[in-house]
């Protein structure tokens, strides 16, 4: 159900369930988390997308993927870390260091 649904069938007055209440404001809360974990990943795949990197597998796939470590964040903790030492200016050897400023 979309986020203005469940908002729109959210009783604002008394002598409605407390369970139904509670099912809705739960609902609710997790299409608001859903939309900024979208809103997030557009904003992450449209940077990257605009910084005119293309992936090179040759580059390895932890430091491909570094880019996109803030909007998986169960990926493994390398994958932040990695995203840390290329904006550091390291990989110098790798086709994505001339981007990595916009990464």
């Amino acid at each position: 159900m979309e986020s203005a649904q469940l908002q729109a069938s959210a009783p604002g007055g008394s002598g409605h369930d407390p369970a139904l209440m509670r099912s809705l404001v739960g609902r609710l809360d997790t299409e608001r988390r859903l939309s900024e974990e979208l809103r997030a990943f557009r904003r992450v795949v449209t940077r990257v997308a605009e910084s005119g990197w293309s992936p090179d597998l040759d580059d390895g796939i932890v430091l491909c993927a570094a880019p996109f470590a803030e909007v998986f964040p169960d990926w493994p903790k390398e994958l932040a870390e990695t995203a840390k030492r290329l904006r550091a200016g390291k990989f110098e050897w790798s086709t994505m260091h001339p981007h990595r400023e916009v990464l």
